[in-house]
């Protein structure tokens, strides 16, 4: 077979086969283009994204550094407050103590001349009891005597 390329039915099939390569072309060299446009932001996104993540981390850290040192301080200030309350319960507890043994030195010498006072009144009766037994057994108009099983004696003068 032998084609000859002066016919015009051949030389239109060509052209419009080229024109139609060439449409083709034409329309895959945009789509190429849209998306190598659209590759070529997706990777711009990305590496955008890789960077908010990497300053996401970055910060994360810093928070949790930040948290560790709050926590640790918050322990130590608990701490603080724990050991000053016991201390000011302590000195509160040193001043009661030192109070009640003022008071308690105090009663004390109101409690010694109190019982001075009861021993001097022991006496005053003690003496007063001898008084009047000796009253009793030196009286008026004779002496009065006990014997030691208790009998009583009165001998006129």
């Amino acid at each position: 077979m032998h084609f000859n390329l002066s016919d015009g039915a051949c030389s239109r099939s060509w052209q419009s086969s080229v024109a139609s390569y060439n449409a083709l072309n034409a329309t895959l060299s945009a789509e190429q283009a849209t998306m190598q446009s659209e590759i070529n932001e997706t990777t711009r996104n990305i590496k955008k994204l890789e960077e908010n993540w990497q300053d996401l981390q970055v910060e994360f850290e810093r928070l949790e550094m930040l948290l560790e040192k709050t926590r640790e301080k918050n322990t130590q200030d608990t701490l603080r407050e724990t050991l000053s309350q016991q201390i000011h319960q302590q000195e509160k507890l040193r001043l009661k103590y030192g109070e009640d043994k003022k008071h308690l030195e105090d009663s004390r010498e109101i409690r010694a001349k109190q019982q001075e006072l009861w021993m001097d009144v022991c006496r005053l009766f003690e003496v007063k009891a001898k008084c009047m037994q000796d009253a009793k057994m030196n009286g008026i108009g004779g002496t009065m005597s006990l014997t030691k099983d208790g009998a009583e004696t009165f001998t006129l003068q």
